[in-house]
């Protein structure tokens, strides 16, 4: 599955005010499984994983932000420099 089918799909599920903290780093966990080809997602995902706030609850405003910013950094890549 291509990168930005999975992040379309995790953008689908962004439902209320907060989701649970294991729901975004589990949707953390198969972007970085499909971003293995490319260091600079890896590491931007790395990144985002270890600033994930809360301890069990994240403000969906917060992980739409990180979709969003992640979505920009893919099409980066792939645009030619």
């Amino acid at each position: 599955m291509a990168l930005n089918d999975i992040v379309s799909e995790l953008q689908a599920d962004l439902d209320g005010d907060t989701m649970s903290r294991q729901t975004v780093v589990d949707g953390l966990l198969d972007l970085r499984l499909e971003a293995m080809s490319s260091p600079a997602l890896v590491e931007m995902i790395d990144r985002i994983l270890a600033d994930v706030p809360g301890k069990t609850m994240v403000l969906t405003e917060w992980w739409s932000e990180q979709l969003d910013l992640f979505l920009l950094e893919i099409d980066r890549e792939a645009s030619p420099a």
